[in-house]
């Protein structure tokens, strides 16, 4: 019987983002988008993010120690971890799960 109140509890959360304590940045980008693309652009995101991240760890198993180059290296991880920052984002975002802050 809790599980069911805690899930309605969860549904009834309030997708309006204006009213939850959200930094000035993620309130600034979630302004910019439709809610009902939120899961498209989770999607887009975290395709990237793990398309970059396979294409990092194949390079860095097949590449020899000699012919590595940081600026890919960097490149590409940087690509993905931000790809997939956005992607979580986005997702969360989507289900209504904010990850704000209290001002602290």
């Amino acid at each position: 019987r809790r599980a069911a109140s805690g899930r309605n509890q969860a549904a009834m959360v309030s997708s309006d983002a204006s009213q939850l304590p959200l930094s000035p940045a993620a309130k600034l980008l979630l302004a910019k988008f439709n809610t009902e693309v939120y899961p498209d652009i989770a999607v887009l995101f975290l395709f990237i993010g793990v398309v970059s991240a396979i294409w990092f760890i194949a390079y860095e198993m097949t590449i020899s120690n000699e012919k590595r180059q940081v600026g890919k290296e960097i490149l590409s991880s940087c690509l993905s971890s931000v790809s997939l920052g956005l992607g979580a984002f986005f997702l969360f975002a989507s289900a209504g799960i904010y990850v704000g802050h209290d001002g602290r």
